[in-house]
């Protein structure tokens, strides 16, 4: 695992503590500062991550496994604690976060993102 924020410095293999005190980072940051985190399973040959980012009225929290044709939402913003609940879920179970929660499979709204993107260059 590997935990990536603007607003902590960069850990792999972080503990529930890292994961804690890179939220509380991110709770602290100004809304138009980039304030976000991931949490990337570096494990396996086809890796997943969490990211979350934070905009009133909470966390907005995504996951994706493997390529881009598996990107997931969840549809409703969450406190704090869920979102940390998720990203120590993830960290624990890795993929298996998906089982238990409704994600919305937003792949292609991701992918129209990255193509607008791509053309504005």
């Amino acid at each position: 695992m590997q935990l990536t924020s603007p607003h902590c410095e960069l850990k792999r293999y972080p503990t529930p503590a890292d994961i804690a005190q890179a939220f509380q980072n991110v709770e602290q940051a100004a809304l138009d500062d980039s304030p976000f985190l991931i949490l990337t399973d570096v494990s396996d040959f086809c890796s997943g991550y969490i990211q979350a980012v934070h905009q009133e009225p909470g966390y907005w929290v995504e996951f994706r496994h493997g390529g881009t044709n598996r990107h997931y939402r969840l549809p409703d913003a969450l406190p704090q604690e869920a979102a940390l609940a998720l990203f120590l879920e993830f960290r624990n179970v890795g993929i298996g976060v998906l089982d238990g929660h409704a994600w919305c499979d937003v792949t292609e709204e991701i992918n129209q993102e990255i193509r607008e993107q791509s053309l504005e260059k």
